[in-house]
């Protein structure tokens, strides 16, 4: 038996941007995909944009207040320059005029050649009595500043040279002196030892 072919008219030709594959269980097909597509790049590309328009006047309202900002230290840059547009004068480079306090050294021929036009105070700070230098002013162990400080006196620019048998006990009396304020503290280096071996004579303790 002969199976009648049917004839009528042609069915709806299928749109040729969309492709149709068969379904297959779990997935999406791709035609469907190919009509969601274009709905969720457009939806995408005007959520970016948005993003983009609304930060866009923070970022130019930052930028005034930035260069508002910078307005004063420029001004101030400027007075500092002064008139004539001259750079800053450098206040560092120059020198402190103060002297600062210090423990200064001194030779027996330097104590030699000052004893002949004196204008210093002469100080054995030496334990015990061991002979003194001629000149001497005073003697006050090396243990008592505060005599030290009483002898001297309130004049932080008197000249004092110390001295005790080797220098040692000079070296411990000299820094607490300076650190009393007193500017031109001597001590004599190598002490009545090095005077003597110098040349120079002692006087016996009084």
């Amino acid at each position: 038996m002969t199976r009648e072919k049917r004839t009528g008219p042609p069915g709806p030709s299928p749109r040729p941007d969309l492709v149709f594959v068969p379904w297959r269980s779990g997935t999406m097909s791709t035609g469907l995909w190919a009509r969601m597509r274009l709905p969720v790049l457009s939806t995408l590309l005007t959520a970016v944009t948005t993003v983009i328009l609304l930060t866009l006047p923070a970022a130019c309202s930052d930028d005034g207040q930035g260069a508002d900002a910078s307005t004063p230290l420029d001004a101030d840059l400027a007075l500092d320059a002064g008139a004539d547009g001259s750079p800053p004068a450098d206040d560092s480079s120059t020198p402190d005029a103060s002297p600062q306090p210090t423990l200064h050294p001194m030779s027996p021929q330097e104590l030699h050649a000052a004893l002949g036009s004196k204008d210093f105070l002469l100080v054995n700070v030496h334990i015990p009595d061991a002979g003194e230098i001629p000149g001497t002013d005073t003697h006050i162990p090396y243990t008592d500043v505060d005599a030290m400080v009483a002898y001297i006196g309130a004049d932080l620019g008197v000249k004092v040279v110390i001295y005790c048998l080797t220098d040692h006990m000079a070296l411990i009396a000299g820094p607490s002196l300076v650190q009393r304020g007193y500017l031109n503290i001597y001590y004599l280096q190598g002490g009545m030892n090095a005077w003597v071996a110098a040349g120079f004579t002692l006087d016996p303790y009084p």
